[in-house]
């Protein structure tokens, strides 16, 4: 954590972003960005595991460097008030982990056997061929635990756990909420309930958890990219992205759907340069399936690696800036015809023929429901039957509604539109047939964590809390 710091410090130095937040999650996403660099080349060519041990360790060194260069201001930002919530947070998982470390779930118990699989082989191997290297880290982590799954199991979830913890600090400061009580009941709820509650404890490891972490983590980045007008940040949201890919295949889909959701909005307002900020923030998705595609077809994969770097690279000459421009004013001018009627009325079209004229290839809507009644969205869709949850899950999708439709700030619209792209587009069952046709159904369902994650909950709640601030009732409640 302390080493990640660090390098949250060295990479917002570089990005000149003055912040007085904690830089460790920062810090985790440009490691692991590195990481899935250097990974990703041995994971290609099916390389030896000592190579994993050889990379992993040059970016402990780079990260380590990169806390040695900003050990005064990161040490000032650790040793503060704040950081005894993340210690308390961190504890409390420890004790909860002691009490329940017998009770691992069977695919947790996967997860573990797959990162002690590929501990010292001479050719790591992931299932499907994927490109996620995490798993490939914790066999690193579980090395460095003589081969023990609990002790890496619980070195590995109390480092999500405090990371974790750091980051929703972040969220619920940048609020600047003034009454200190509200603030106090907020950060208990999300590190003490939220965090302890939504998540399995026993497998905070799992990439699972950490594809949520990253998800919040962009969405955060951009409503700051778009509160604040600091340019650079959207160059913290794209080693979020990269992160994300590095633990999780399900996360390209998720960062497609964020960025076209972000596109409708930036297109709607008439945003300058959207088309050029656009193609920066798909750099790492690009990249990622040129990687993938190049198992099968490297000519194809190369050209699409190559050609898209080029292309970035040529926005800033005049000719192509000048030429972009003109193909972003045509956008503009029929935005919302194109991204919320036309691209979705394609999936309906197609989610109606495969339903109904494509034999074997029809789409049931009693097996979405099935699956995501067996599937961790019960949480979300009032498909669990305790009344916790069913609090919870009222308590989610009003404040949603009611976001979308009394949202007023830039960087609200932002948020609604994004929510308001997912709803018509993405978590549509009507388009949901093509979709899942394309990808699959898990890849799908991961869409409603861009609605509901660490990020959005807390967004939610504070906003709700500046609707009633000065009335008598919230008055009344806060006092």
């Amino acid at each position: 954590v302390v080493l990640c710091e660090g390098a949250g410090r060295m990479l917002l130095r570089m990005l000149r972003i003055d912040t007085d937040d904690f830089a460790a999650p920062a810090g985790v996403a440009v490691a692991f960005c590195m990481l899935e660099m250097f990974y990703a080349p041995i994971m290609l060519m099916q390389g030896s595991f000592s190579r994993i041990i050889f990379v992993t360790c040059l970016v402990f060194v780079i990260i380590t460097v990169g806390f040695v260069l900003n050990v005064r201001s990161g040490l000032r930002s650790l040793i503060r008030g704040r950081m005894i919530y993340v210690l308390l947070s961190g504890l409390l998982f420890m004790g909860i982990f002691a009490c329940c470390q017998g009770k691992l779930q069977p695919q947790l118990n996967d997860e573990l056997n797959l990162m002690a699989s590929n501990l010292n082989t001479a050719a790591v191997s992931l299932p499907d061929r994927s490109l996620q290297g995490y798993s490939l880290f914790g066999s690193f982590v579980m090395g460095l635990c003589l081969k023990d799954a609990n002790s890496a199991n619980l070195l590995l979830g109390v480092f999500a756990q405090m990371i974790t913890a750091m980051l929703l600090l972040d969220i619920v400061d940048s609020f600047r909420i003034g009454n200190p009580w509200f603030r106090f009941t907020l950060i208990l709820a999300t590190l003490f309930y939220y965090q302890f509650y939504s998540w399995k404890i026993i497998g905070a490891f799992n990439s699972g958890n950490w594809r949520i972490f990253f998800v919040a983590m962009v969405l955060y980045g951009l409503y700051q990219w778009i509160s604040t007008e600091m340019d650079d940040i959207k160059y913290l949201v794209i080693c979020s992205i990269g992160a994300g890919l590095f633990v999780h295949s399900g996360f390209q889909l998720i960062a497609l759907e964020i960025i076209y959701c972000l596109g409708a909005w930036m297109l709607g307002c008439k945003k300058i340069r959207c088309l050029s900020d656009l193609m920066i923030l798909l750099v790492p998705s690009a990249v990622y399936f040129s990687l993938t595609l190049l198992r099968q077809y490297f000519v194809a994969g190369m050209c699409l690696l190559i050609g898209y770097i080029v292309l970035c690279v040529l926005r800033y000459n005049r000719k192509v800036y000048h030429h972009l421009i003109s193909i972003e004013n045509i956008l503009i001018e029929h935005s919302s015809l194109l991204m919320y009627v036309l691209v979705p009325g394609v999936f309906l079209v197609g989610t109606f023929i495969l339903r109904f004229f494509v034999e074997r290839d029809g789409f049931s809507y009693g097996a979405y429901l099935d699956f995501f009644s067996s599937s961790y969205l019960r949480s979300c869709l009032f498909l669990r039957h305790s009344i916790s949850d069913y609090i919870l899950d009222v308590y989610r999708w009003i404040g949603l509604i009611i976001f979308i439709i009394r949202a007023y700030r830039k960087e609200e619209k932002m948020i609604q539109h994004i929510f308001l792209g997912m709803v018509i587009f993405f978590v549509n069952p009507l388009c949901l047939g093509l979709l899942t046709r394309i990808t699959d159904m898990t890849n799908c369902s991961y869409a409603f964590e861009i609605l509901f994650n660490p990020f959005t909950d807390v967004l939610i709640f504070y906003w709700i809390y500046t609707q009633f601030e000065w009335t008598v009732v919230g008055q009344w409640i806060l006092e």
